[in-house]
């Protein structure tokens, strides 16, 4: 696997920590209090604590959701430079990774336009309830990226397909980074499709949430916002659902193996004898042709 298809995974698993260990300390500080605070102030978490939970928590959010379309641009530049990127062009996956942070901070501005620190918090939350577009717009967004990921992980699949049927005469090392590439577009496939369930479902069922908040009452609507969120659950889904995947293609290349090594070596034989007899043939009548003239 390339450095850079290495550095994004790692981004989008640092993602996954930076949301759900923020999730569990704002948890159990609640917790906490509910049980062991004096009276009910203790209980009302403050401006600063708040920020501080739930920065990580949504940027961790936003940062995993936007992986696989930066993923896709990294195999894009694969593809581009496929003869010589397996040996250089970290540059261009430190700069994707750098964009794909930006990318979620400039999300993450929406999310928080409308954060007041002076308002006193019942819930620790991020989200405008007087105008929760600020939260919904993100959310959409994601979506189509996520569609567009998914579309064109497709595409580069079949490129890469039409690439190695034209580069029959491409050296030994060329075929083996476009084999290498398309392998590891295969199994970002199964990255997107995943990816694409998850990021829709929840943003699905988060944005309805969200818009009707104002007719919500407060500890329902919070309730719900931390129930449709779940991505701790994905955390632990995907890499099984990864390693099954790999697992499963890894048998499949390996079956192929056993059974070409298993081919008689007649075969190759005959087959050899077939391209040298087609070749004569062609030959022949291009010198009957010649001779006609």
């Amino acid at each position: 696997m390339h450095f850079n298809l290495k550095l994004l995974m790692k981004i989008h698993c640092a993602a996954l920590l930076i949301h759900c260990v923020p999730r569990l300390f704002m948890h159990l500080f609640d917790l906490y209090f509910y049980f062991f605070g004096n009276d009910c102030y203790d209980m009302q978490p403050g401006s600063m604590r708040c920020f501080a939970l739930r920065f990580p928590y949504m940027f961790g959010l936003l940062l995993s959701s936007t992986t696989t379309i930066f993923l896709m641009i990294e195999r894009g530049f694969a593809t581009c430079y496929s003869q010589t990127y397996e040996h250089g062009y970290k540059s261009i996956g430190i700069t994707i990774g750098f964009c794909q942070i930006v990318c979620s901070l400039v999300l993450m501005a929406s999310v928080f336009h409308e954060y007041e620190f002076d308002a006193p918090h019942y819930y620790c939350s991020s989200i405008s309830v007087t105008f929760p577009l600020w939260v919904i717009i993100p959310e959409v967004s994601i979506i189509v990226l996520q569609i567009m990921a998914r579309i064109i992980n497709r595409c580069l699949l079949r490129l890469n397909k039409r690439i190695r049927a034209r580069s029959v005469t491409a050296t030994l090392s060329n075929r083996y980074q476009l084999e290498a590439n398309m392998r590891n577009i295969r199994l970002l496939q199964s990255f997107t499709l995943c990816d694409l369930i998850f990021v829709f479902t929840c943003f699905t069922l988060s944005a309805p949430v969200h818009y009707y908040s104002s007719e919500m009452e407060r500890p329902t609507y919070h309730a719900l916002v931390e129930v449709v969120n779940f991505v701790p659950l994905y955390s632990v889904v995907m890499p099984l659902y990864l390693w099954v995947f790999q697992k499963k293609h890894r048998d499949t290349v390996t079956n192929t193996l056993h059974a070409s090594l298993a081919t008689s070596s007649d075969h190759y034989f005959n087959v050899l004898n077939q391209q040298l007899s087609v070749r004569k043939d062609g030959e022949k009548q291009k010198r009957q042709l010649r001779k006609k003239r």
